[in-house]
């Protein structure tokens, strides 16, 4: 007699379908869909904000150069 290797999946507690339900979801092209695109989403966030944000700091550190007086002193010795 064998024992069926996904017996544990229908003795689960609905805390465990709730932290991790990609375990009890049947693999379908809508779930793939969804997850496909929201890592997608996320990952264009994450380039965008990193973009915008080295853009204010260009824009800034341009608006902050201000040209800067030099004491020179020279000496008649040479």
């Amino acid at each position: 007699m064998s024992r069926d290797p996904h017996e544990w999946l229908k003795r689960s507690t609905t805390f465990s379908r709730l932290v991790n339900p990609e375990l009890h979801a049947k693999p379908n092209l809508m779930v793939g869909a969804i997850g496909t695109g929201v890592f997608v989403f996320v990952v264009g966030q994450l380039f965008y904000l990193n973009y915008s944000h080295n853009q204010k700091q260009t824009v800034a550190a341009a608006a902050n150069k201000t040209p800067k007086l030099e004491l020179v002193i020279k000496s008649d010795d040479a």
